[in-house]
């Protein structure tokens, strides 16, 4: 692996870290409150979330 793919590779990883700890939090957040006034923009931001994990898993697979 070159200097540049490294770097890459580094970045996809945290990048697929911490998209994946943003999707536990928003749907814990919905599990203990499920009436949560702006739920409609947390379901957004999980379903955005789960895109981009999946980009990711692309490149970097479970």
């Amino acid at each position: 692996m070159t200097k540049e793919e490294k770097v890459k590779y580094e970045m996809y990883t945290k990048a697929k870290v911490e998209f994946q700890a943003e999707l536990d939090e928003l749907e814990q957040l919905l599990r203990d409150e499920p009436d949560y006034e702006y739920r409609k923009q947390v379901l957004a931001d999980i379903e955005h979330n789960k895109k981009l994990l999946e980009i990711v898993r692309r490149v970097i697979p479970d």
